[in-house]
């Protein structure tokens, strides 16, 4: 086994540095830990929305891609814009207008 070196703090005592890199390790643990149980779900995370790209790349029709956008808006990876509802709206409202003039 190879020798290791460790350095430590002149200002703590020897308690308090294997206090201090005991509590990293423990965190480095602990991060460990949560980054192995979330990887899985995260790679299936990845993989949906390499699907979601794909997908938008051949649409054809603008109602397939606001399915898409809907699902994606329920799914919260996507938040709704108020901004552009309200511009679609006015759009609407103002070719309503025109159509009711003529």
């Amino acid at each position: 086994m190879k020798d290791i070196e460790i350095s430590l703090d002149e200002k703590k005592s020897p308690r308090e540095n294997i206090e201090a890199y005991y509590k990293k390790y423990k965190k480095l643990k602990t991060a460990d830990e949560i980054i192995k149980a979330e990887l899985p779900k995260i790679e299936e995370e990845m993989k949906y929305i390499k699907q979601i790209l794909e997908t938008i790349e051949i649409i054809t029709e603008l109602n397939e891609l606001s399915e898409i956008e809907e699902e994606l808006i329920s799914l919260g990876y996507v938040r709704k814009s108020k901004k552009i509802n309200k511009n679609l709206k006015s759009q609407s409202l103002m070719s309503l207008k025109q159509t009711q003039e003529h």
